[in-house]
């Protein structure tokens, strides 16, 4: 018995010996192994002679060169055009009569006229006039004044009425002195059918006004301090007054 566990002593310290030693070469082995080192950082290559250069990714929506990389030339500001000048006052016998351009008005005894004159063009100037009583209207006339060929004229047409020319003798305060000149229906005397008692009636209904006889004109101005000097009548049934 004694030989058998001394056997078996035995037969133990040579099994752990044996494992020690098999354990001690495996760590000499696992310390003798080199280390695999680090991969070196990519080298990029030149792609050859012929070969297609990889595009970036971040080069895909890129714009070629030449194109969008370079700004376009701004356009030179629009400088503004020089105001053109004046157009020079037409040359035209009617130009001493330019100053009636605009619109004249008048109100009188709730009768409100209103006249407007276009400016002077083509040796022609243009207006209109119309007259109105509590929102209705009363008259309207068409005016112009025209050069021809015997010398200037106003034409008058009223509402209802032929048109009517009066001829523009051309005189000035510098001609023919401090002068007033009426343009006006004298009545004749009498009973004498005339349409202008009919408009003495409208205007002493609508507006408290009325027609004269030349004699009640001649003391009107007497009364005014004008010295009458004469009727010079014309082919409608108006009458030019002069006094001075």
């Amino acid at each position: 018995m004694n030989t058998t566990y001394a056997m078996t002593s035995t037969t133990l310290q040579r099994t752990f010996l044996a494992v020690s030693i098999a354990l001690m070469c495996a760590s000499v082995c696992v310390a003798q192994t080199p280390a695999t080192p680090d991969a070196p950082p990519a080298t990029p290559t030149t792609p050859a002679a012929g070969e297609a250069k990889p595009e970036s990714p971040d080069a895909k929506g890129a714009t070629p060169e030449g194109k969008g990389n370079q700004r376009r030339p701004r356009r030179p500001a629009v400088q503004p055009e020089a105001a053109a000048p004046a157009a020079p006052a037409e040359a035209s016998p009617l130009a001493p009569l330019a100053w009636l351009e605009g619109c004249w008005s008048s109100n009188v005894n709730r009768r409100e006229t209103r006249e407007q004159w276009l400016p002077l063009r083509g040796n022609l100037m243009l207006g209109m006039s119309q007259t109105v009583l509590q929102g209705k209207t009363q008259d309207y006339e068409y005016l112009r004044i025209e050069s021809r060929p015997e010398g200037i004229y106003y034409v008058a047409l009223p509402s209802g009425q032929n048109a009517t020319s009066f001829k523009y003798e051309g005189k000035t305060t510098e001609t023919m002195g401090d002068r007033l000149l009426l343009i006006e229906t004298l009545l004749p005397p009498g009973d004498t059918p005339m349409l202008g008692k009919l408009l003495d009636l409208e205007m002493l209904v609508i507006c408290g006004g009325r027609e004269r006889e030349e004699a009640e004109y001649r003391a009107l101005l007497a009364a005014a301090g004008f010295t009458y000097l004469r009727m010079i009548p014309t082919l409608a049934p108006l009458s030019i007054l002069e006094s001075r």
